[in-house]
């Protein structure tokens, strides 16, 4: 899903101006998803907006991470499963509230609008992936940020570990694009498929997929992109996964790429573009 950008509210930037003061800590909250387009709104007028209107789903930060002494990575995730009605996701909301020193108001902290939605089904009772957004946030000492999270077995780090499974780069083909396009990716986690043999039912012949966080460094105009994964996701969701012993095979069309460790499976879809198989 591609967002326009991301708006800090006037109730934001109060908070983050109170921790960069020493007034309080900051301690994320919850996100939201609205099917309420807010893309056409004035960039001043995000500002001043106190709540987010038509909420379909809320949830609590999945992770909320000190990226390095100044920076702070919140993570949300959507499950499928909690939707039984469909909808467009159009918008995301990050809330977050003061601690220590200050009355514990929570405020709706920044905005992610989006002119292109992403269709949300209800849960058929099978396949559960979620929708993953994330935020980063800015402070003078990410000492002075509560990391927080409510949900069972979410997770809290320090920071990103990097094995071979995030230091490996693949080549796409472009040529498709538009000049201001960029390729877009998904990825799944599931066990066996892709080659590998199939058992029982199951959703495209696998009992189960995980959509996983992935974010995309991308090199030479998009031409060669470089995936970074949760790893602590991957070992949850995938614990057979050999991060730094895996093969790497192509779909027939191009636009899937397969990391295999055998019986688990990394399945990334190219969403725009073609995957670019280098002898």
């Amino acid at each position: 899903m591609h967002f326009d950008t991301i708006y800090y509210t006037n109730k934001g930037l109060e908070l983050t101006a109170m921790a960069d003061a020493g007034e309080c800590q900051i301690q994320f909250t919850k996100a939201v998803a609205s099917n309420r387009d807010y893309s056409a709104t004035d960039p001043n007028d995000f500002k001043t907006i106190t709540g987010i209107e038509d909420i379909q789903q809320e949830e609590p930060y999945t992770r909320v991470i000190r990226t390095n002494s100044t920076l702070i990575t919140a993570q949300a995730d959507f499950p499928s499963k909690d939707v039984k009605t469909a909808y467009q996701l159009y918008t995301v909301g990050f809330y977050a509230k003061p601690i220590n020193g200050s009355d514990g108001t929570e405020v709706l902290y920044a905005i992610m609008p989006s002119s292109y939605p992403d269709y949300v089904a209800a849960y058929d009772g099978h396949s559960n992936v979620s929708d993953s957004f994330v935020m980063k946030t800015t402070v003078s000492d990410t000492q002075e940020v509560s990391i927080t999270v409510d949900q069972a077995g979410a997770v809290v780090q320090a920071d990103i570990a990097v094995e071979q499974l995030n230091d490996t780069e693949y080549t796409i083909d472009t040529s498709g694009l538009g000049i201001n396009d960029y390729p877009r990716f998904i990825a799944y986690g599931y066990y066996n498929g892709a080659g590998i043999a199939q058992t029982g039912d199951g959703y495209a012949g696998v009992p189960e997929m995980f959509q996983l966080s992935m974010r995309v460094n991308l090199k030479k105009n998009g031409e060669v992109m470089l995936p970074r994964f949760w790893l602590s996701e991957i070992s949850k969701y995938l614990p057979d996964f050999n991060t730094a012993n895996f093969e790497v095979n192509y779909g027939s069309d191009g636009s899937w790429l397969y990391l295999i460790s055998a019986p688990a499976t990394i399945g990334i879809q190219c969403l725009n573009a073609k995957f670019k198989e280098v002898a």
